[in-house]
């Protein structure tokens, strides 16, 4: 009797290490089975393999290749992402129905007698999810549409959330929340976790692909329910992309009753680089630093240094002396954050930075942000040189500095780099990405430096891929 030669994967399924353990195995017909969906999967496409299945033998090919390329590439020395998309769009559209089949039952079947079905795992979905967008996009979302109108079952609405979620854009944002509502209502029940996590998804991935789709946010939290609600806002949070901050704000106006859920996700994504933005979210949030409720304040707290809000300084201040150890850190964590310093956690040594910063505000401040338009070369060269010195509302300073970016002396352009990189705001993003273009060298070289201190992070040679890379 011949034995087989085997390897176990993972996930238990016994593949073959080489053909010629196979080979051995002739007698056996599962092993020869096994053999002709291996070879079918590993040889390279011609047009035969592309080509329509003209009977029940062929399609049932298709099938078993299909299957086989996902199982294997559960296997260390398995087919890459790539690879195995590569090979499923080569498939054709008679694919399509098979791979729908398994994103909707969420399990690969087995091929050989012994081998385990496997569960449709995260990077073998997003396999058939790359494939469906290298195929006929109309044509997968009508296949699972239909399908979606033919039952009553929650898995192809899970299905097709994952569909819109490779597929959609913000057109297909109200689509996501009929999905999620089966026919008899969810108002009451909630989503059952795995709805939940396909409605989470699908909003993500498209405003990560469509950053405009923010703006439809707010208007379609009117019409979900409180459980979509929670999606929609994990969604938000979980694009880290700060675009996410005007939908926060404007959600907060509407829903304050949404605060906790609201300002965790905000501290996911950063501060704007546009001041404004910051200071309307900041605005909004601050009343929350006065709540019974610990959590809420240290989430708060942690948010308003975060945006860098300067009105909210002396609250943070106040806050180290919290009878809750949570707040007192997270307020110091804040001031650390607004101001770039380290002054420890007792308020005394903060209230004298305050003191002394407020104190430069009232007295020179606004004058020193006239000068840098006007005045002197030696003058303008000063104004910078003072704000970049001072750390109380450094966006505030930095939205002003960056006005000197565009100074006709290539020396004060220089030395605004060099004070915006010190002051360490995204909102001088913008206006150091277009100083990676000025016709002056040292200028150029700085506003490079100034980016990657803000930023921390070495960044792209071109300016485009530079703005690319910064989601500006």
């Amino acid at each position: 009797m011949c034995v087989r030669h085997t390897c176990a994967a993972r996930d238990g399924t016994n593949f073959p290490p080489d053909f010629s353990g196979l080979v051995r195995g002739f007698d056996r017909p599962s092993v020869l089975i096994s053999l002709l969906i291996t070879l079918t999967a590993l040889a390279p496409l011609d047009a035969s393999a592309r080509a329509k299945p003209s009977c029940r033998l062929e399609q049932d090919t298709t099938r078993k290749v299909a299957i086989a390329l996902l199982r294997a590439s559960r296997r260390r020395d398995g087919p890459s992402h790539d690879e195995v998309v590569r090979r499923l769009v080569g498939l054709g559209s008679e694919a399509v129905e098979l791979l729908l089949d398994l994103l909707v039952d969420r399990r690969i079947p087995a091929l050989v007698t012994g081998d385990a079905p496997q569960t449709l795992s995260v990077p073998q979905r997003a396999m058939i999810l790359d494939a469906f967008c290298r195929s006929s996009r109309s044509d997968v979302v009508n296949r699972i549409e239909t399908r979606v109108a033919g039952s009553s079952d929650e898995a192809p609405r899970i299905a097709a959330l994952y569909v819109y979620s490779a597929l959609g854009g913000e057109r297909s944002l109200p689509r996501l929340l009929e999905l999620s509502l089966p026919a008899q209502g969810l108002a009451e029940e909630g989503l059952s976790p795995q709805l939940a996590d396909a409605l989470r998804e699908a909003h993500a991935e498209i405003l990560k692909r469509e950053p405009k789709a923010h703006r439809s946010m707010p208007k379609l939290l009117e019409r979900a329910t409180p459980s979509q609600r929670r999606a929609m806002l994990f969604a938000l949070g979980e694009t880290a992309d700060p675009c996410a901050l005007p939908s926060f704000a404007e959600i907060l106006r509407r829903h304050p009753e949404l605060s906790d859920l609201v300002i965790s996700q905000a501290l996911r994504v950063g501060a704007s680089a546009d001041s404004a933005v910051n200071e309307s979210l900041g605005e909004l949030v601050r009343p929350s630093l006065r709540s019974a409720r610990a959590s809420l304040v240290a989430a708060s707290a942690r948010l308003l240094g975060n945006i860098d809000h300067a009105p909210s300084a002396p609250d943070l201040v106040a806050l180290l002396d919290h009878e809750e150890l949570q707040v007192q850190e997270s307020a110091h964590w804040a001031l650390r954050r607004m101001s770039g310093l380290d002054l420890g956690p007792r308020s005394v040594a903060w209230n004298a930075w305050l003191a002394s910063e407020q104190d430069w505000w009232n007295e020179e401040g606004p004058l020193r942000l006239e000068q840098l338009k006007l005045g002197s070369r030696a003058t303008r060269l000063a104004a910078v040189d003072a704000c970049g010195a001072h750390t109380l509302g450094r966006s505030r300073l930095a939205a002003a500095v960056t006005s000197a970016l565009f100074d006709n002396d290539a020396t004060v352009r220089g030395k605004a780099c060099d004070a915006l990189g010190q002051l360490g705001s995204p909102v001088a993003s913008g206006g150091l990405l277009q100083a990676l273009s000025d016709a002056t060298p040292a200028v150029s070289e700085a506003a490079r430096r100034a980016l990657q201190q803000i930023h921390g992070a070495p960044l792209p040679v071109s300016s485009e891929d530079c703005r690319a890379h910064l989601h500006l």
